[in-house]
């Protein structure tokens, strides 16, 4: 993946990923979960300097090989998961949990693994990843790009074939 397709600044992102096959996962500290098939998001931030920006976040996450350390990681290593589409937008905001918090309202959003990718949420969000079984990709992807309208400019990158 072209790294230059991310911006070496702070900004929050969504990874929009397909699983294509049921799962079982450890994923850290929260022990063995259950993923069904279905396309999922994630959201997360990088809002620090070098290491935590969105060039940086994000091609970690495209990496197929890296040290498991955020629960994303764990479900990223699975065969059955791979990263369809990014959205992400600039910004030195802290609106992941907004964000997060307005994608689980989307309607046939599924919490598969309560706190993942919340542990450190100071917001209360049930979860930062979200699975939808049963909603078509075009129509998950633009209901998230709304989501990322109402608060900033977002860009898209699409990672691979659905």
């Amino acid at each position: 993946m072209e790294s230059s397709l991310f911006p070496h600044r702070p900004g929050v992102y969504t990874l929009l990923l397909a699983v294509t096959a049921a799962t079982s996962i450890r994923v850290g500290k929260l022990g063995i979960h259950q993923f069904p098939v279905g396309h999922y998001t994630y959201t997360g931030s990088a809002l620090g300097a070098r290491s935590t920006t969105l060039r940086h976040r994000i091609q970690r996450h495209l990496r197929p090989t890296k040290r498991l350390h955020w629960h994303i990681d764990y479900l990223l290593a699975a065969e059955a998961a791979r990263v369809q589409t990014v959205l992400f937008a600039e910004t030195s905001e802290p609106l992941e949990c907004p964000i997060a918090t307005a994608i689980v309202g989307i309607p046939g959003a599924d919490i598969v693994v309560p706190g993942f990718g919340a542990s450190d949420c100071r917001r209360g969000c049930p979860s930062h990843l979200c699975c939808f079984p049963q909603t078509p990709y075009p129509v998950l992807v633009d209901r998230v790009a709304a989501i990322y309208h109402a608060v900033s400019t977002p860009r898209r990158v699409e990672i691979g074939a659905r």
